[in-house]
């Protein structure tokens, strides 16, 4: 029998706060997985 895993994602959505490449960087190495745009 195979293991469990868990494939748990972050979703971000990405406002005008966080439109620079510094924020995005931060928020990828904290764990963000997916960019949504609104």
């Amino acid at each position: 029998m195979k293991p469990l895993t868990f494939r748990t994602k972050i979703v971000a959505t990405i406002g005008p706060a966080c439109y620079s490449a510094d924020v995005l960087r931060e928020m990828m190495l904290a764990g963000m997985n997916v960019a949504s745009a609104a």
